[in-house]
């Protein structure tokens, strides 16, 4: 029974350090000094810590902390993704889908964004659905492609609480929900200023025809009037749509 007690006393005492470690590591990062946060997370990282792991790996990665080593850097992250951490899987993926020291491999690169993305990791399931639309690694699927990016645009939607807390916000700055079949009403003063306006441009204008004085043209200075409405020439809309975006880490 003492046994048993003493062991559980010891577990408890090194997760307690080990969370303490992990939080000093954080406010080193914070404050970009890496010296402290590699020896925060070094001793947690060689015990088999995965979030530690993911941060040497980092480190050495960027080469902040210790000279940069991209061979060690994607050893420490295997480690971690090896014990399910998402950011480190979804890491693995941007490193061979661009083949930043290693060679690049989509299939691998599909692997490991579809194991992070499986958990739930936004950015993992955007970068999946872009490798379905471009068909690299994978099959081209257009549906699966929009499949992932609805996922993930659902994580990343900031909640109402955590984003906009109303409680902070006067009441007079909060925006209205408007719908096209209920526009929001204008004052009867408002409406007859719209009113008088509209009639005394249209009266200006007449005057102008009358002593021969064209009135201004639209769209003004010979731009296209599909320029003036916002939509892009054909030429700008087919470039766009070639280029693809990029990874996101």
């Amino acid at each position: 029974m003492r046994l048993r007690v003493l062991l559980a006393l010891s577990v408890l005492l090194c997760s307690t350090a080990a969370v303490a470690g992990l939080k000093e590591g954080y406010e080193a990062l914070s404050k970009k000094d890496y010296v402290t946060a590699a020896n925060e997370y070094r001793p947690l990282a060689e015990r088999g810590d995965p979030e530690a792991q993911y941060r040497i790996g980092r480190m050495y990665e960027f080469g902040n902390g210790y000279p940069q080593d991209k061979a060690q850097g994607i050893a420490w992250i295997r480690k971690a993704a090896a014990q399910g951490h998402a950011d480190a899987q979804q890491e693995l993926g941007v490193i061979y889908a661009t083949g930043d020291g290693v060679k690049q491999d989509n299939v691998q690169a599909v692997a490991w964004f579809r194991k992070a993305a499986e958990q739930g990791d936004a950015t993992a399931q955007y970068n999946l659905g872009l490798l379905y639309a471009k068909g690299q690694g994978v099959a081209k699927d257009y549906a699966q492609a929009v499949d992932w990016w609805r996922k993930s645009a659902v994580r990343a939607m900031p909640t109402r609480s955590s984003s906009w807390p109303s409680s902070t916000i006067p009441a007079r700055a909060r925006p209205r929900m408007r719908s096209s079949h209920s526009p929001t009403p204008r004052s009867p003063r408002a409406t007859a200023t719209r009113r008088t306006s509209t009639t005394g441009t249209k009266s200006r204008s007449r005057s102008r025809r009358n002593k021969g004085v064209e009135p201004p043209r639209w769209p003004p200075h010979g731009r296209s009037a599909s320029r003036c409405r916002g939509v892009l020439p054909r030429r700008v809309r087919r470039r766009a749509q070639r280029q693809r975006p990029p990874l996101r880490r």
